[in-house]
């Protein structure tokens, strides 16, 4: 009990009344249900008035009724209801959706408690029980992101995304080692020193227990293996940040934003560019911590401060990203409207099933679309909680101050010998890179859907 200590205790309470909260109150639902309306196809009769299809009595008397064709430019209105979280419970990908959200709602709960319980006590040698739930986060993030994914390869139908997929995979594969060979004079992921503490730590470990060992792997091994995950990250966040480059421009395009929502709205999506810059040396750090300025004694910020400052403005970003996932939504139920509008403009003709489907269709996706825009900002918001808590970093600008526990010679694997291998070096450039490339995932996709859209727009 020592190992973990009251924390467990804290971790078992907190289980038992978030359990009993969630019958009452939803983070996801309470999310997706503010002030959202969509549009409602007309009605087969409305569509048939409109065209002025005269209904053959004899015809509906021998059997079904037949779907008759319209015309694509068909004078109708489409109807707007209010909807709430109940509306969307039936919809393909809601578990996901709401799984995520209140695990995640829980897990950011549980963390701040113990964030300061640990500042109120800081030289506990206990375990972090934070770090298990935040890992729990990201793992059910990337699943879910697999799960979107799955959707391009079980279909023939998908075979364009698909290649896409994979395609954009290869080169992020690419881009990846390109970037992890760049000085770390330029981009400070700080994963030499990484390399260096986890092989030092795996010697001194293996000849303390009288282990015979080579050592841990090379460190090209050790960067291709970081460059391999990075191509798949990119792969799964392609399509997430193709639909958010969609819902940005819709959401720019309508009327309902004002001048300082379309500020946030900007913002929100160059977010991600700011936070890529943070980690270039001669931009960030160098500007922050060592320029001295007039009338200045000193730089504005300390190396640690800095630190702390990115984990802060990325913790920002993802709650902003979170926050405006309403008026993002809403932008997505508006393309109804638009694809009604657009066919409107084509010449032919269409059957009434179809032309209700395509409006239909737009409701019916809708969680799949918050599922899109919601997965990136979880699974960059607790990668940034694991850097801050493994790597060592304090929310005051401090240097850190882990305890080293005392290793027990009675149990040569313990924990705390894990510990002794897995050092916050050792995480402060796995999780610097980790954050440093899924915002710059997030952005760069977001980029490509940008211009996809606007070059169809222009042709």
């Amino acid at each position: 009990m020592a190992l973990l200590g009251s924390q467990i205790v804290i971790s078992m309470i907190m289980a038992c009344i978030l359990h009993k909260l969630s019958f009452k109150f939803s983070f996801a639902r309470w999310l997706l249900g503010r002030r959202l309306f969509t549009y409602v196809p007309p009605t087969v009769n409305e569509l048939k008035i409109a065209e002025g299809i005269k209904e053959d009595k004899k015809q509906k008397k021998k059997g079904p009724e037949p779907d008759y064709k319209i015309s694509k430019n068909v004078d109708v209105a489409l109807e707007t209801v209010p909807i709430s979280a109940d509306h969307f419970a039936e919809l393909y990908f809601y578990p996901e959706y709401q799984w995520l959200l209140d695990f995640m709602a829980y897990t950011s709960t549980f963390y701040i408690i113990t964030e300061i319980y640990l500042f109120m006590r800081p030289n506990l040698s206990e375990v972090n029980m934070s770090v298990l739930w935040c890992l729990l986060v990201v793992l059910f993030a990337l699943r879910t992101l697999v799960s979107l994914a799955k959707i391009y390869f079980r279909s023939d139908e998908t075979s364009a995304e698909r290649s896409m997929c994979l395609v954009c995979g290869l080169i992020y594969l690419l881009i990846a080692m390109l970037i992890l060979v760049v000085d770390e004079k330029w981009l400070e992921f700080e994963l030499r020193d990484a390399y260096d503490s986890f092989k030092t730590s795996v010697t001194d470990f293996s000849r303390e227990i009288s282990l015979e060992s080579a050592g841990p792997t090379s460190e090209l091994i050790f960067k291709l293996s970081l460059a391999a995950w990075a191509g798949i990250i990119g792969a799964l966040l392609v399509f997430p940040g193709i639909r958010f480059a969609q819902m940005h421009r819709d959401l720019l395009g309508s009327e309902s934003v004002g001048p300082l929502g379309k500020m946030l709205v900007h913002l929100n999506f160059i977010f991600p560019l700011l936070v890529l810059s943070m980690w270039v040396t001669p931009i960030a750090r160098e500007y922050f911590t060592s320029r001295v300025f007039g009338g200045m004694s000193g730089p504005i910020l300390t190396s640690d401060q800095f630190d702390t400052s990115r984990i802060i403005v990325i913790v920002t970003m993802c709650m902003l990203r979170l926050w405006l996932l309403n008026k993002y939504l809403q932008a997505y139920m508006n393309v109804a409207q638009k694809k009604v509008n657009s066919l409107q403009k084509e010449a032919g003709r269409i059957r009434i099933s179809e032309f209700r489907k395509t409006i239909s269709n737009v409701f019916n996706y809708s969680c799949v679309v918050a599922v899109q825009y919601v997965t990136p900002a979880v699974l960059l918001l607790f990668s940034v909680l694991l850097l801050k808590t493994l790597g060592d970093y304090s929310w005051t600008g401090a240097a850190g101050t882990t305890p080293v526990p005392k290793i027990d010679d009675r149990l040569p694997f313990s924990l705390q010998r894990l510990k002794q291998v897995l050092t916050p070096a050792l995480f402060r450039g796995i999780f610097n890179f980790t954050t440093w490339w899924l915002s710059a995932s997030i952005f760069f996709n977001s980029i490509i859907g940008y211009a996809f859209y606007t070059y169809n727009e222009k042709a």
